[in-house]
């Protein structure tokens, strides 16, 4: 016998658990946008900034730029036979502004013309122009080299445009990996004293940048490495140079400079006054985990009020149920049922 309930569905849908459900749709929502935001390379560039193509031209046109390093003569010696390097025949060259066009601030033609590229080091025959260039940067102001200097000339363009860039000023930023203190050897400028500094730019990614200039700021690091060192660089373009390396020989840009400038790192002054900031983060933080307790509390109330209240509602309507039952259900005592059996027995019997 199946007994008949009249008891209530589970309230699925009530306002409190829509809203639960909604909330946690958007939940998942967020976090499935957080992995797809985390998931592009391009979210970590604020960390980890890209490194830049370094340069722009079509592969076809970069193979056809020699990038090797040209010694004057490799060619291995005869027996008997003994090598005499060529007197160089350099010009007549005089410092100052007699060397640079008063028009763009670039060194005349005329004294560049035995620099070649890549080529190991400075030869004697470029030695002349080279020197003349670092005196003539000397006698000018970093305002005024900056004002006349071509900006953000990029890494790839001093590679491939070598004979279009010589001679001109370029102004440059980047990093200093590098400082050392040159030995300089006896020439007619007088200068005595020279700096090369190997910079890395945004452009030319882990190919370095090589300036030599007269002096550098105070106090500024020195040493084989330092610490990345933020600097700007104005200068003329002399040539694409051959250095060698533990890998074997490379050419870099060259940069004859005045003095670079150094970018120190902002270093807030300690204050006496006693911090705040620990006690706000504490105190932010104490807010936060009161808050999400406090949420948590009242979502287990609510749920152990809901239980207990669904289950009285249960327990009333089960009672109902049985009592209506019993109401409609016909009770027969069972001494009066065997009574009414043995009254019929009797009777069919005397029938």
């Amino acid at each position: 016998m199946r007994i008949p309930t009249t008891q209530n569905k589970l309230p699925y849908f009530n306002r409190r658990d829509q809203f639960r459900m909604l909330m946690m749709v958007a939940a998942l929502g967020c976090v499935i946008f957080s992995i797809k935001m985390v998931g592009k390379p391009s979210f970590w560039y604020w960390i980890l900034p890209p490194e830049t193509e370094m340069s722009q031209q079509q592969p076809e046109q970069r193979e056809k730029i020699n990038y090797r390093v040209q010694l004057d003569d490799d060619r291995p010696l005869q027996d008997d036979e003994f090598r005499t390097p060529a007197t160089p025949t350099s010009k007549p060259t005089t410092a100052g502004n007699s060397i640079v066009n008063p028009e763009d601030y670039s060194i005349k033609p005329e004294i560049l013309e035995d620099v070649e590229d890549n080529k190991l080091g400075v030869r004697i025959a470029e030695s002349a122009a080279y020197f003349a260039i670092l005196k003539a940067v000397s006698e000018y102001s970093l305002d005024e080299l900056e004002q006349h200097a071509l900006k953000d000339v990029p890494y790839a363009s001093l590679m491939v445009d070598s004979a279009y860039y010589r001679g001109k000023l370029v102004h440059l930023k980047g990093q200093a990996r590098r400082v050392l203190k040159l030995q300089v050897g006896a020439n007619r400028m007088g200068i005595e004293k020279l700096y090369v500094i190997w910079m890395f730019t945004a452009g030319s990614g882990k190919s370095p940048i090589k300036v030599v200039c007269g002096s550098i700021p105070a106090g500024m690091p020195t040493g084989e490495a330092i610490e990345p060192a933020e600097i700007t660089v104005t200068g003329y373009f002399f040539k694409r140079e051959g250095y060698e390396s533990n890998n074997g020989l490379y050419v870099a840009p060259l940069i004859l400079a005045q003095q670079p400038i150094w970018h120190q790192p902002v270093v807030e002054p300690q204050s006496n006054q006693p911090g705040y900031t620990t006690p706000i983060v504490i105190g932010i933080a104490a807010v936060v985990i009161t808050g999400v307790c406090f949420l948590m509390w009242r979502l287990t109330t609510g749920d152990r009020k809901f239980d207990a209240a669904y289950q009285q509602r249960n327990a009333e309507e089960s009672e109902a149920a049985v009592a209506e039952l019993k109401d409609k259900v016909e009770y027969i005592d069972v001494t009066e049922m065997f009574e009414q059996m043995k009254t019929d027995d009797i009777d069919r019997n005397n029938g």
